[in-house]
């Protein structure tokens, strides 16, 4: 496996973390975005740690949109710079939930942040008023959630003060309405009152307590949550700079973007993925359709079969009788008795078999077309997916898949014969297996089995088939692979055989299973 192991399993890290937040992470392609339901990861290369870093952080940061934000609420702001503060409150809310929440998010968030505030300088030397300003509410409100970023808000004060001593003290009353933010709502208030504030102060030049023009007024403020200590006294300047400073904030002219972070991030993830020469990728699931099979012929044709491979299992989870003192009777041991063995009746002991998942992957490219290959994979898929049902501690899945999968039969879902698929397209394997192990990585069953049949050579790359089949085999789950006309799936899959002709697949497909379950 990879150095970057959680990079070389990004899609089962995203599966899993998508389980425990309860949302939905796609991984594949160049795109990194949040449509309000799913959050998009695009293929990152296998050796960046930066990207690692930025993956994980992101991944939370945007899961917390997706469990605690109100993705409404944003469209009611009144300026595209009040938009911008919601999103800076409203971001600093969702880490602080999601911290509480998840302890070790809070690790994530303020190693990325770290990162991009002292790599990639964001937020910092700010020029000109408005970016002042946010730069100083950023930092405030991250400090309280990182302790790392306390010198850069110290900073971020320092500049702010130079401009205008008279904010920080202003800003202060509304900064501790920002921490006690309980909603979505609550950071878009906030947003208004900083709006309403730099306004009231734009068009009137008052709340400094002197007159206009007067540079040597001076108020003090023992405000708590600035930075300061408590009744630290605070200048505030002249009402002519503070009214200058607030008119150039509302007048800056706007960005594109102006969520400078999370656009940052997604730049950067995007990029990585442009860069990359060797990306993870996951197949998308597709929606198609597909034919009843006669579930009848894959009964007559794999009766003897399934019957052997249900006796193998159920053979496995039946002890042997032994010796006990308690059961039936047996005249064999009653010779026990003579030197004083009480053991003199006998009972037998079922196994616990380990609850296992199976997932059939199915090659349904072009090249299955020829003769009745598809037919016949078909229906021994089919009866497959019914003898695995009927045992017990066993659940299994049946995927087909070219250069998108099509999941045919979920787990859990009741067996049925709509799973005709037309060949189509190319090969797409190793993509298909990421998708495959992402379904299976948050299953309970102890055991997790693959079984790939294909006949024909893999259109993903040579590393990318190395690298999900190591990453399959270090993280438990047991591949197996069978060749159609085609001997090189032992190539990738070294637990896989070949067969000659597609009639030869009932058989070796029940053989292997059994051999592996039993």
């Amino acid at each position: 496996m990879h150095k970057n192991s959680e990079i070389a399993a990004l899609p089962l890290v995203a599966a899993m973390i998508g389980k425990r937040y309860g949302i939905r992470i796609e991984v594949g392609g160049n795109r990194a975005a949040t449509d309000g339901q799913t959050v998009y990861l695009p293929a990152l290369p296998l050796d960046d740690d930066i990207a690692r870093l930025l993956c994980r952080g992101y991944l939370d940061h945007e899961a917390g949109h997706l469990r605690f934000t109100q993705f409404g609420v944003r469209a009611s702001a009144r300026s595209s710079f009040e938009a911008h503060l919601y999103q800076l409150v409203e971001d600093y809310r969702i880490e602080a939930r999601m911290g509480e929440t998840y302890p070790g998010c809070r690790v994530n968030l303020s190693t990325m942040l770290q990162y991009l505030v002292e790599k990639e300088e964001i937020f910092l030397n700010p020029e000109g008023a408005r970016e002042a300003l946010c730069s100083y509410l950023f930092f405030t409100t991250r400090a309280w959630l990182y302790p790392a970023l306390q010198s850069h808000q110290a900073n971020a004060q320092a500049q702010l003060t130079a401009q205008v001593p008279a904010m920080v003290c202003l800003l202060a009353p509304i900064l501790q309405e920002v921490r006690k933010a309980a909603c979505t709502v609550d950071s878009l208030r906030c947003a208004a009152a900083i709006i309403d504030l730099l306004r009231d102060l734009a068009s009137a030049g008052a709340g400094t307590g002197e007159p206009d023009g007067d540079p040597e007024g001076e108020q003090q403020s023992d405000t708590p949550g600035t930075g300061q200590p408590d009744g630290d006294p605070t200048r505030h300047g002249s009402a002519t700079l503070l009214r200058g400073f607030c008119t150039n904030v509302l007048d800056s002219p706007d960005s594109e973007d102006e969520d400078l972070l999370g656009r940052h991030v997604r730049d950067l993830l995007e990029s990585m993925a442009e860069e990359g020469g060797d990306p993870i990728s996951v197949a998308e699931e597709s929606v198609i359709s597909t034919s009843p099979i006669s579930s009848d012929d894959a009964r007559r044709a794999t009766t003897a079969l399934r019957a052997r491979l249900q006796g193998l299992v159920q053979a496995k989870t039946l002890a042997k009788l032994r010796p006990g003192r308690r059961g039936t009777l047996a005249g064999r041991n009653l010779h026990r008795a003579a030197i004083g063995d009480d053991r003199l009746f006998r009972r037998a002991e079922e196994r616990t078999a380990v609850n296992t998942a199976v997932h059939i992957l199915l090659d349904a490219s072009g090249s299955m077309a020829e003769g009745d290959r598809m037919h016949v994979a078909s229906l021994t898929s089919l009866a497959l997916v019914q003898a695995l049902s009927a045992i017990n501690h066993v659940r299994p899945a049946l995927t087909g898949f070219s250069d998108e999968v099509f999941p045919l039969i979920r787990y859990g879902e009741r067996v049925h014969n709509r799973i005709g698929l037309v060949p189509m397209a190319g090969t797409q394997l190793a993509e298909a297996l990421w998708w495959v192990m992402g379904q299976m990585v948050t299953l309970e069953e102890r055991r997790k089995i693959v079984l790939v049949i294909t006949d024909g050579d893999p259109t993903s790359s040579h590393i990318a088939m190395k690298n999900v089949v190591a990453t399959a085999q270090a993280v438990g789950f047991e591949l197996f692979g069978i060749g159609i006309c085609q001997p090189n799936i032992a190539t990738y899959i070294p637990a896989s055989r070949y067969i000659q002709t597609v009639g030869e697949l009932p058989q070796v497909m029940f053989d292997m299973l059994g051999e592996v379950l039993a």
